[in-house]
């Protein structure tokens, strides 16, 4: 990859998304970082895949402890297109692990109210179905609301019918 990269000297930014994405894989977080970094400065076009970059140089940034710059691609990822829930979901987790929990549910109820659209690009199924009202669910637990824990986690179960959520409903109720 790095001698396609090399070869095209700056010219076809493919080469570049799929090197971040190997350097990535392999735990080379500021590696990738650097090498998405150059494929956003040549990419011309506002498309998917560099959502998808964004998205990728969030988790590299995030892993990197560089957590400022992991939710500046993802509000930049969320520009390019805001009807994907992914980037957003990642956001609120990122806000949810520093224990900023006003953000987090703010954004995972921004996600769950996106309407999905069909896509030929990979989405998250979780993020599209029952994900965001697990994590709803979570947040308000943790604030100390367990009448919406209760109501977010059975809109998490119209989607997937995990065999703990009703114990934890028990147990809030």
């Amino acid at each position: 990859l790095q001698a396609d990269v090399d070869a095209n000297a700056g010219n076809d930014p493919r080469g570049l998304f799929y090197l971040g994405n190997t350097l990535l894989e392999a735990k080379e977080h500021d590696k990738a970082i650097e090498v998405y970094n150059k494929y956003i400065e040549i990419q011309k076009n506002e498309n998917s895949e560099l959502y998808q970059c964004l998205m990728f140089k969030a988790m590299a940034e995030n892993a990197s402890g560089k957590k400022t710059d992991a939710r500046n691609s993802l509000y930049r990822a969320m520009s390019v297109d805001p009807t994907r829930r992914d980037a957003i979901m990642m956001l609120a987790d990122l806000y949810y692990e520093v224990g900023q929990l006003e953000n987090a549910l703010h954004y995972y109820k921004l996600v769950a109210g996106i309407k999905i659209k069909p896509s030929r690009m990979f989405q998250s199924g979780r993020a599209c179905t029952w994900l965001p009202y697990q994590n709803i669910s979570r947040v308000y637990n943790d604030i100390g609301n367990k009448k919406l824990a209760i109501s977010s986690l059975r809109k998490a179960m119209r989607y997937h019918n995990h065999e703990g959520w009703e114990r934890q409903i028990r147990e809030w109720e």
